[in-house]
């Protein structure tokens, strides 16, 4: 009789805790406070006493720089992990980070955040989302829709603190018409059949839900492929930012397909006065090659790159230091 009646008292402390947390949760999330980075304009606790969990309206994430917003979702959490969050939003979804205001329509989507228990920053240890037969429509033209049959990405946190990232996407769909006007030229089509990356990401102060704007500072690329209209590009390699936030590392490059992404590259203006250098240098290199492909080095030092010895006089940032 005693062991039930500690059993007892126990499932109701148990109880009164996580509705405790569960409240709390959910005014954190409704309160604007300074300095709070997660908000709502709505919520309805759901779930109690089996999982913590709302229903909310005009979530608002903010940074410090910008805020992303979503209308509505379901949002749950076990009650012995509090802080890893699941999110269904509501479909269909309105999305905005301030500049792009886009919807979102599906016939799944679901995320998941999940922060530690480090006080006071609360740090990252996972974002993950994933969408299938997807729809996005920019607020700018809802007439000319992406699709995608499926896509998913996710950043989890190593033993070593950097993050192990990874994206995949398949049969993506541009507006009809899209690839001619942004690349003309290049004869891509408006399919993506899919894209691929697996990498180690750093940052110079990692991300957590109280924290600085996490900045990038170093990226390993185990690996990237594209196959875009049937021409396919892979990359791997190392790049790091530097005090400056400029790009120094390498990333080489190989494909069968190079002329095709040569001219993606010069219609971006990626390749500056070197284009007709690069162009010289691939076409040898894939004479010469006995299947036609090219494999080549792009290096940035001080931001800016180079194509094998070829300077092209552009330049990247990973990072807007203070």
């Amino acid at each position: 009789m005693k062991i039930v009646r500690a059993l007892a008292g126990a499932a109701i402390v148990a109880a009164g805790l996580s509705g405790a947390a569960n409240y709390g949760l959910g005014a954190w999330l409704h309160a604007d406070w300074p300095g709070t980075p997660l908000r709502s304009e709505t919520f309805e606790t759901r779930g109690f006493p089996f999982a913590l969990g709302f229903d909310a309206t005009g979530i608002a994430l903010r940074d410090g720089r910008r805020e992303a917003t979503l209308t509505a979702a379901e949002v749950r959490a076990p009650v012995w992990d509090p802080l890893a969050l699941t999110i269904r939003p509501r479909l269909p979804a309105t999305l905005s980070d301030g500049t792009l205001s886009a919807t979102l329509n599906a016939g799944t989507a679901s995320g998941e955040l999940a922060f530690g228990y480090g006080l006071p920053d609360l740090p990252l240890r996972r974002a993950a989302g994933r969408v299938e037969q997807a729809q996005i429509a920019l607020a700018s033209a809802p007439e000319m829709p992406f699709t995608a049959a499926s896509a998913e990405a996710a950043l989890a946190r190593q033993p070593a603190g950097d993050y192990a990232a990874h994206l995949r996407l398949s049969d993506i769909a541009l507006p009809e018409g899209a690839a001619d006007r942004l690349l003309p030229g290049a004869d891509l089509g408006d399919r993506i059949a899919s894209v691929s990356a697996d990498a180690t990401v750093g940052f110079a102060h990692p991300p957590a839900l109280h924290g600085p704007h996490p900045e990038l500072a170093r990226v390993h690329l185990a690996t990237l492929s594209i196959d875009w209209g049937g021409r396919g590009l892979s990359a791997s390699g190392d790049l790091s930012a530097d005090a400056a936030g400029l790009a120094e590392g390498q990333i080489a490059l190989t494909t069968r397909d190079w002329q095709s992404w040569f001219d993606v590259a010069r219609r971006a203006g990626l390749l500056g006065r070197g284009e007709h250098l690069v162009e010289s240098l691939l076409r040898s290199m894939a004479e010469a090659s006995p299947d036609g492909s090219v494999s080549i080095p792009v290096s940035f030092h001080k931001g800016r790159m180079s194509v094998g010895p070829v300077p092209t006089g552009y330049m990247l940032r990973l990072a807007q230091r203070q």
